[in-house]
């Protein structure tokens, strides 16, 4: 009996961090597809891996006033996760061509965001 009285907290601190986990992705999925609609490069920069980032700001600066006509009615609510604890792909609105890849850094010890996919970025060319 004790040992199940002690197993029942540590079952519960698990069944607590795993839904966490998916409360951390989601917040920084919706953190960085809003830093992306508004154009705020700084805010997105600690969310993603700098490649992800330079090529984002890579396509704004080809046509920055196309890239803000399209990315202003941008959906950032997301609306369906998928992975599992070191690697998840993030829906926004009701696209799978709205999405981001979150990954786990083991030597940052953080989420970030390793791919990013918009169906505005089809509008943009």
């Amino acid at each position: 009996m004790k040992k199940l009285l002690l197993a029942l907290p540590f079952v519960a601190v698990l069944t607590a961090c795993g839904g966490s986990i998916e409360s951390d992705v989601e917040e920084l999925a919706h953190n960085y597809c809003e830093a992306v609609k508004r154009m705020d490069w700084r805010n997105a920069e600690p969310l993603a891996k700098p490649f992800v980032l330079q090529n984002r700001e890579g396509m704004h600066e080809q046509n920055r006033q196309k890239y803000a006509q399209v990315f202003m009615n941008q959906n950032c609510n997301v609306t369906k996760l998928e992975g599992n604890e070191t690697a998840w792909s993030v829906y926004f609105g009701n696209s799978k061509l709205d999405s981001v890849e979150i990954e786990w850094d083991k030597r940052k010890e953080q989420f970030f965001v390793v791919s990013d996919a918009f169906k505005a970025d089809l509008q943009l060319y």
